[in-house]
């Protein structure tokens, strides 16, 4: 699955759009693609602070307010192609910035092949760094919605359970089938296995409750820790507290 939001403040513009990413991603790949649209800056930030998994984005930045929405979206989004929709005569400046780092441009008014262009462009830059991608880098899911490439830093923890493998997210769970022992050995090293269900990514790893069993997560997010594993996170945890 390829998730895409595309916020246009212009709705003819928006409809455009749309029509034309949903044409272009038929032709381009077999994918399923997931394509949430706004008009509303508002409803385009709501959505957004959900953090769901974007891969691609279409952003207007001529709205007051629209970049800085922008900004902290990219803190979370920072591996989503975006291209950004800007008037001809607003400064460069406003939106060439390193919180933005926009992989493409299209300048209002423009023609209808223009944006076909830009957008066959953004999707065939993402195609291409899929087919790039290994797993140093990524965890690629195959479900019945097709294949989902999630970042290995945006996992929180893989939990087995019911017969398959639930891989969180801040607010999102994937359902597979997969063993532990499996994923141990496939998985970079930032995953460590805490109980025989559960492995979790030490990089969110804020508090090891020794005592009680317990890893607590950024986020609010807590999971178990069994006492054959203990050893291993005590000693996690006396090197965070050196580091510190």
């Amino acid at each position: 699955m390829i998730a895409m939001l595309v916020y246009n403040s212009n709705k003819a513009e928006l409809q455009e759009m749309e029509r034309q990413i949903h044409d272009l991603a038929a032709c381009l790949t077999e994918e399923k693609w997931d394509v949430s649209c706004f008009s509303d800056l508002n409803e385009a930030e709501a959505f957004c602070a959900d953090n769901p998994l974007l891969h691609l984005a279409c952003y207007d930045v001529t709205k007051a307010g629209s970049i800085d929405c922008l900004s902290r979206v990219r803190r979370e989004q920072n591996d989503m192609l975006l291209m950004l929709v800007a008037e001809a005569g607003m400064s460069p400046m406003e939106y060439v910035r390193p919180d933005i780092s926009a992989s493409s441009l299209i300048l209002r008014p423009f023609r209808r092949e223009l944006l076909r262009d830009k957008l066959r462009d953004l999707i065939l830059k993402y195609l291409e760094s899929l087919e790039q991608e290994n797993s140093s880098n990524c965890f690629v899911l195959e479900t019945r919605g097709g294949v989902t490439s999630i970042p290995y830093h945006r996992i929180f923890y893989m939990e087995a359970r019911d017969k398959r493998i639930y891989l969180r997210l801040q607010d999102k769970e994937y359902a597979f089938y997969d063993t532990m022992e499996e994923l141990e050995r496939r998985l970079p090293d930032s995953f460590m296995r805490c109980h025989r269900s559960f492995l979790v990514n030490r990089r969110y790893v804020e508090k090891i409750l020794l005592s009680q069993g317990e890893i607590c997560l950024s986020h609010g997010i807590t999971v178990p820790l069994s006492r054959s594993y203990r050893p291993c996170f005590k000693h996690f945890q006396q090197e965070q507290i050196w580091k510190n």
